[in-house]
């Protein structure tokens, strides 16, 4: 599976989506961020997943976020692609792996506060 159904948003009281694995994954649907109840969001070894989409801070009860993955500038990535600076009023835990650091301005990157996020 290249991309997840946007049929999945419709489970609006959805708290937990683990696709850790799915290694062919590429995109999640832009309306992901309409699962305002999502508390677990896994995508350890999804190794091909190319970007979170944009709006990811409107998923404010999440509490696990195993991976954010930030759109490399060259890759022609949709306008609609998370920033870094979405982390900021995420109350995560737990571990985070940030992917394509290299493509963050420093700015951006002081705005997300991950030196504040203490139980992350």
């Amino acid at each position: 599976m290249e991309m997840l159904p946007n049929e999945i948003t419709r489970l609006v009281n959805l708290q937990v989506l683990i696709l850790d694995f799915c290694e062919e994954l590429r995109e999640l649907p832009n309306d992901i961020v309409k699962l305002s109840y999502l508390e677990c969001l896994s995508l350890i070894g999804c190794d091909a997943l190319r970007h979170l989409p944009s709006g990811i801070k409107k998923l404010t009860r999440l509490k696990e976020l195993s991976s954010f993955i930030l759109a490399l500038s060259e890759s022609g990535a949709a306008a609609a692609t998370a920033k870094i600076s979405e982390l900021k009023d995420l109350n995560l835990s737990g571990s985070l792996a940030i992917t394509n650091l290299q493509s963050v301005e420093k700015d951006e990157a002081e705005a997300a506060s991950l030196k504040r996020k203490q139980n992350l």
